[in-house]
């Protein structure tokens, strides 16, 4: 069983590769960024999982936000994108989705109440 959980961790710190060369491209916050990965972001990933029904746009979130990344990495070679516009826009991605999921259980609420 342990090495399932493991062998899980090592999946997903590998998935967040593309995530860290499109921040950096400093070989050493690349590999602690995924060390930190391999020892902590399951747990993360558990909680976002928890609060998936909570923020209900979180999945489109991550949709943008992987493509962001995709893009970033694909036009590298014509565009340099600086590190903090990067970040700038990834966390007004996760902004906007959070708040329009808190606007959204508002209003459910609110017609919940009506009724």
């Amino acid at each position: 069983m342990i090495l399932a959980v493991e062998f899980t961790d090592l999946l997903f710190a590998t998935d967040s590769i593309p995530a860290v060369l499109a921040v950096t491209h400093n070989p050493f916050v690349a590999y602690t960024s995924n060390i930190a990965a391999i020892l902590g972001l399951r747990s993360l990933y558990f909680a976002l999982a928890g609060l998936l029904d909570r923020f209900r746009y979180l999945h489109y979130g991550l949709g943008a936000l992987l493509a962001f990344v995709a893009f970033k990495m694909l036009a590298s070679r014509w565009i340099a994108i600086p590190i903090v516009p990067s970040l700038a826009v990834i966390g007004a991605i996760l902004a906007v989705c959070a708040v329009a999921s808190s606007l959204a259980k508002g209003r459910e609420q609110e017609i919940g109440n009506r009724e």
